[in-house]
């Protein structure tokens, strides 16, 4: 039996119980490295994708008055936590990848992933609202 899946948001995490069981097998991640969790899955641009990467990143948001020093603790805190090796390998383990970064700005959301999300559209003729 043949079932296509596609996981969804770039992550592995909603999938990778079935892969562990040999339920799915994995063909490619969209990623620009490959999983901790499954090290012998290629990625997209690995599989003559070039330039494909989609992955999952999350936020938090605050208040656009909220001061200057409770960001910089709040994004210290989570950087930390982030960056902790404990954290890590729960995460991995999960098949999420931990990369904390921080912005500040009117930019909704990571500013290089939005430019590549742009393209993507822009080569298929998604197109957004």
């Amino acid at each position: 039996m043949r079932v296509d899946q596609a996981s969804r948001e770039g992550s592995a995490a909603p999938t990778l119980a079935n892969i562990r069981d040999g339920k799915l097998k994995a063909l490619a991640t969209t990623g620009r490295k490959r999983l901790f969790v499954l090290p012998d899955t290629p990625t997209m641009m690995e599989s003559s994708v070039p330039d494909y990467e989609v992955s999952l990143w999350m936020a938090f948001a605050m208040p656009p008055n909220t001061p200057d020093e409770i960001v910089a603790k709040l994004n210290r805190e989570m950087t930390a936590i982030l960056n902790d090796p404990e954290t890590i390998s729960a995460l991995q383990q999960q098949g999420f990848e931990p990369d904390p970064w921080s912005f500040r700005g009117g930019d909704r959301g990571h500013p290089q992933r939005n430019r590549e999300m742009a393209s993507v559209g822009g080569k298929t003729g998604i197109k957004t609202k």
